[in-house]
């Protein structure tokens, strides 16, 4: 996805995180699951979210609104 704009990322526990990029969302999204992997949480709200529930994000069912 090279498009621009705001996505929507569903955790396994229903929660929706609501985000938005000037950049490629393709890139945007690599750089949100590099986070969650190294639990890099000042960086991003959705790998904290991730490091303190454990859950599952769903990075690959992101949806673009």
């Amino acid at each position: 996805m090279d498009m621009k704009g705001a996505y929507i990322i569903l955790c396994s526990c229903g929660t929706l995180y609501i985000g938005e990029t000037s950049r490629s969302i393709n890139q945007r999204m690599k750089e949100h699951a590099t986070d969650i992997k190294h639990k890099r949480t000042k960086s991003s709200n959705l790998a904290e979210h991730a490091k303190k529930t454990m859950h599952h994000i769903c990075i690959e069912e992101i949806r673009v609104v």
